[in-house]
């Protein structure tokens, strides 16, 4: 018998295993490694909503959570988590940059957005006439590398199951769960878009966005930092960058859609005085719950049935601290 049983395996799955790893609870992943929405998300520990300039929701108890954890797990995995990306914000007009002159001397922005306007012409090969501004306190996670390297400590520790889940193998109580002949005292569903179609969560109402990035190639862009304009490109590493992403509801499709190549070719070729090639589409699926707000939620069914999802385009900083609160509310 194990504390926990984790279905799904992308940042919500993850941050929950640290916390039980991290305490000494015993626990198992079964996932088929399908179609995550982190595997395909930028990886971006942001504080700021760059749309606006403000900051994002409860920030103050996120961000050190998750900078402590990330820390944490890269020191227990082996490995540094942190690829030393800083995030800098491209002006499109005289307007963009006086909103970012105001919002930096605010008091509770002054520490996330440098008061410096960058000259356009601080990278090679990006158009702009307006300038860059530095977001502070911003870094980029490999989420590629976090999720591989824990799933090989895992199969080492015969923890994890690469199988897709099957509902009619589960039987619970308030007591516990069994699947499979597997016994837990808690299952709990990390499966981000695929919670749609859990059974023990059907009146929760959500909604599903897709998200899709193009892969380019750019030999002489030469950028080392993360850039957001309209979209983000993000170095990932021998001339390959990522581009996006775009959002489109409640399409459940993994297809690449035409509407989203052409708005991102379109934000290319005016960003881009260098020539780039496009290699690939990313697909991911996020659910959004009411108020934009992650579900940590007991079914109604029996509390031993628990869904930890909808973490949104903030995962990356939102999914440790509510991990923590989710474990801290669990009796063993």
């Amino acid at each position: 018998m194990v504390d926990v049983i984790i279905v799904g395996f992308g940042l919500a799955g993850t941050s929950l295993a640290y916390q039980l790893e991290s305490n000494s609870r015993s626990y198992i992943v079964i996932e088929d490694g399908n179609m995550k929405a982190s595997s395909v998300a930028g990886g971006i520990c942001n504080p700021v909503m760059l749309k606006r300039f403000t900051l994002a929701s409860q920030v103050d108890l996120h961000l050190p959570v998750a900078i402590s954890y990330y820390n944490n797990i890269s020191k227990f995995l082996g490995v540094d988590l942190w690829l030393n990306q800083p995030v800098f914000r491209r002006f499109s007009d005289i307007e963009d940059q006086n909103k970012w002159s105001v919002a930096s001397v605010k008091t509770e922005l002054d520490s996330f957005l440098s008061d410096q306007i960058f000259d356009s012409d601080l990278f090679y090969g990006l158009s702009n006439s307006f300038g860059y501004g530095e977001v502070l306190s911003t870094d980029r996670i490999d989420l590629k590398l976090l999720m591989n390297t824990y799933i090989y400590y895992l199969k080492g520790k015969n923890m994890y199951f690469n199988e897709v889940f099957n509902y009619n193998l589960l039987h619970y109580s308030d007591q516990g769960v069994s699947y499979n002949g597997m016994k837990a005292k808690y299952i709990v569903f990390c499966q981000g878009a695929r919670s749609i179609s859990n059974p023990y969560f059907k009146y929760l109402s959500f909604q599903s966005k897709k998200g899709e990035y193009l892969v380019i190639r750019a030999v002489n862009l030469k950028l080392k930092t993360v850039v957001k304009g309209v979209f983000f490109i993000i170095p990932l590493g021998d001339d390959y960058y990522k581009v996006g992403a775009t959002y489109l509801n409640n399409d459940l499709t993994y297809k690449p859609t035409k509407f989203s190549r052409q708005k991102i070719v379109a934000f290319l070729d005016d960003l881009l005085q260098v020539d780039y090639e496009i290699i690939d589409t990313l697909v991911g699926m996020r659910l959004v719950f009411k108020d934009r707000m992650p579900v940590v939620q007991y079914s109604r069914e029996s509390s031993s049935l628990v869904l930890f999802t909808a973490l949104g385009s903030r995962g990356v900083v939102t999914s440790p601290y509510y991990a923590k609160e989710l474990f801290s509310g669990m009796c063993f």
